[in-house]
């Protein structure tokens, strides 16, 4: 699961010539992956098991973003300490950034629950104005991740978590899970608001990014729909893969495609690539993405011990397997006719129907996309534009350096051992990703971590598309 929280705060100087509506105010929460990840799971995917708070301000009449004293939102400076990244020299963020790492176990226990959810309510708490509290409502989405626990231990866990949250002292808006697929529109919404594509009137959209977010249990695409393309999706029976929303600003509604494939995300894909390792004609101590060392990795349900004869040809082969491209799209929701070709639009893998296709819209890349293209040195800002075949070259340049360890070191010598061991897979999964989307080699795209937006650098988290639904909400 995830928990972010944003927030409006109006008695800030920033604010003080803005006309403000108490009903505008809003904060949502997002709850991070540490409830339903042990330590090891996000320890082999690069990640953290953490939970945050972020902290957004809005303009409560035109739900413009505004600045929070300086900068997008508040977060914890030590945060990007570790990753190298900009905001370590800024000095002037605010901590709204609590991390721990317990496993799955001590989470599911009430008193460990209590302590991490007050360690965050009191963040927030801190941020948001004491005055303001009871106006700004506050919403914990869980993520995906939450269908590892069975419904009763989900009950409960929603439950605790809706008894702290009211003792918090914030509007309640709601404790409840979250789709891959309201995840995708979140995302969407983000990406699309952060790139200036929303504007007034009929025509609320100009120029959509479509939005391809990899995480550590599922990967997502998301792209604006024309309403004829969305009536003829519906005309055959393809509902499910489209939403109409509400856009922010008086930009009216609008049709998108967005799917969540649940077991690709980029961890996810790791422990699919172990189990599905020798139905594929491979060996378990021959994995053709791992060089020749040791390696272990802890899912849920097992401990895998594996090693690797790191081989650039076999690992694509071995990436194309587990995406299972062949899959006709499931004939049992109307997708396919009888051959298993869809009636419009394309098949992508896994037996998912990709849409009608993105046309010229632009594309953005975002979460692990982003990291690795940084591990490798490609990326040295927030956002940067690349070409689909940059993530194949470095696929090739990361799994061309032999078995040992010691060649890679010296050619990625800010990346730990860990992330060495998995470089050439997690890059070569990337590259026959796009691949599967679909995406042309030439093709250019970009890679995002923030977006600069007007002058700040905000999250491209979908967070903030939460925050934008409930603002939304309120306005209307």
């Amino acid at each position: 699961m995830s928990l972010d929280l944003t927030t409006i705060d109006p008695n800030s100087p920033v604010l003080q010539d803005v006309p403000w509506r108490p009903d505008a105010v809003v904060a949502g929460v997002k709850k991070h992956s540490w409830v339903l990840r042990s330590p090891p799971f996000a320890g082999q995917t690069g990640g953290t098991a953490a939970s945050e708070v972020n902290v957004f301000r809005f303009d409560s009449w035109t739900l413009k973003l505004l600045d929070l004293n300086g900068a997008a939102q508040a977060r914890e400076p030590g945060e990007e300490a570790e990753r190298g990244g900009e905001e370590a020299e800024a000095g002037r963020l605010e901590k709204v950034f609590v991390e721990e790492e317990p496993g799955v176990g001590e989470l599911l226990n009430q008193s460990a629950l209590q302590r991490q959810l007050e360690r965050l309510l009191a963040a927030a708490q801190e941020a948001v104005p004491v005055g303001q509290h009871r106006l700004t409502p506050l919403a914990l989405r869980a993520t995906r991740s939450m269908e590892e626990l069975s419904t009763q231990q989900v009950d409960d866990l929603l439950s605790q978590m809706k008894g702290h949250i009211a003792q918090a002292g914030f509007k309640d808006a709601g404790v409840q899970p979250m789709s891959g697929s309201e995840e995708a529109l979140a995302e969407w919404m983000t990406v699309n608001l952060l790139m200036g594509c929303f504007q007034p009137g009929l025509r609320g959209v100009r120029h959509p990014v479509a939005v391809v977010d990899l995480g550590g249990a599922t990967v997502q695409m998301a792209y604006y729909l024309h309403d004829r393309q969305a009536s003829e999706a519906r005309r055959n029976q393809l509902d499910h893969y489209i939403s109409r929303i509400t856009l922010p600003f008086g930009s009216g509604p609008v049709q998108v495609y967005r799917h969540s494939y649940a077991g690709y995300g980029l961890f996810a894909a790791k422990v699919r690539s172990l189990r599905e390792l020798t139905q594929a004609g491979f060996a378990l101590q021959r994995h053709p993405c791992l060089p020749a060392h040791p390696v272990q990795l802890r899912s849920r349900r097992r401990v895998w011990a594996v090693q690797g004869a790191i081989n650039k040809f076999s690992c694509a082969a071995l990436m194309d397997y587990i995406l299972h491209k062949e899959t006709p799209c499931m004939q049992e929701w109307g997708v396919s006719n009888r051959r298993g070709l869809p009636k419009m639009g394309n098949c992508s893998f896994a037996g998912a129907w990709g849409g009608p296709g993105l046309g010229q819209q632009r594309v953005a890349l975002a979460s692990y996309f982003y990291d690795r293209m940084r591990d490798v040195g490609l990326i040295s800002s927030y956002s940067q534009e690349l070409k689909v075949g940059d993530f194949a070259a470095q696929a090739d340049r990361a799994c061309s350096l032999g078995e040992s360890l010691n060649a890679s070191a010296r050619e990625f010598p800010r990346l730990s051992q860990e992330r060495l061991l998995w470089l050439c897979f997690d890059l070569t999964f990337q590259a026959r990703l796009l691949h599967a989307f679909g995406f042309r080699e030439e093709q250019e795209l970009v890679v995002v971590k923030k977006i600069r937006y007007q002058h700040l650098d905000v999250e491209a988290s979908w967070a903030l598309g939460v925050a934008i639904n409930q603002l939304t909400q309120l306005h209307h």
